[in-house]
């Protein structure tokens, strides 16, 4: 109530103004939140709910890898010859992918010790479709030398090749090194010739000597194939 008798409705109450309800008063955007709360707030749980799914599932993977770990390490401690290789054969069924490298690796080199060098082939070629690049270099050689063991020159040449533009550069020496040999042993001259060739000229000068002779020794084998008659 005015009580000075000095202002212009003194006396008088001043009209009170409605108070707008909460929902009429709320900017567009905070009814959108009242009228939709239900279905945000079960947005919210689905969520969390899948953030807290996806942590659950990465420490179960951890501890999937670390038990697959300690059980490849009791294979290895406990198991040789070809029980080693039987062992790492069933285990490789079950093991989870950050472990199954390592498992292929062993059972390429178990394979190798026990002269199963098909089985060996196999797994190095697992790993050349599985693992980094680095390690899929080594693979490639390794997968080329266990079928050249087992008596098939011209497959282990076919995997030199196909794998020759793909592997990492420092690779190059190597490969071309048993591309030379194998293709030799296979009978295909223009191959061995040329990777001989590619290792003369990569600067290898304290075996210059060595790749020159052979060069001249695989152009003579070629005359030589080349005169024969065909049968």
């Amino acid at each position: 109530m005015n009580l000075d008798p000095t202002q212009t409705g003194a006396g008088q109450e001043r009209p009170q103004t409605p108070l707008a309800p909460i929902a009429e008063s709320a900017p567009a955007f905070m009814q959108k939140l009242l009228d939709n709360w239900k279905p945000l707030a079960v947005g919210i749980a689905v969520v969390l709910i899948l953030a807290v799914g996806y942590g659950l599932l990465l420490s179960y993977r951890h501890k999937a890898a670390v038990q697959a770990e300690n059980e490849l390490g009791q294979i290895l401690i406990q198991k040789e010859g070809a029980d080693r290789l039987v062992a790492l054969e069933n285990f490789l069924a079950k093991a989870p992918g950050p472990v199954r490298p390592a498992v292929l690796l062993e059972l390429a080199k178990a394979s190798t010790e026990q002269g199963q060098f098909k089985k060996a082939a196999d797994a190095w070629g697992e790993l050349v479709r599985t693992a980094t690049p680095a390690m899929s270099g080594v693979a490639v050689l390794g997968q080329a030398a266990a079928l050249a063991q087992a008596g098939d020159n011209a497959q282990a040449e076919a995997v030199l090749l196909a794998a020759k533009d793909k592997i990492p550069k420092s690779f190059e020496v190597a490969l071309n090194r048993q591309l030379a040999l194998y293709a030799e042993q296979a009978g295909d001259y223009p191959k061995a010739l040329a990777a001989y060739e590619t290792l003369r000229d990569l600067g290898q000068h304290a075996t210059s000597a060595y790749f020159n002779a052979k060069i001249n020794e695989i152009k003579a084998k070629q005359g030589e194939a080349a005169a024969k008659p065909a049968s």
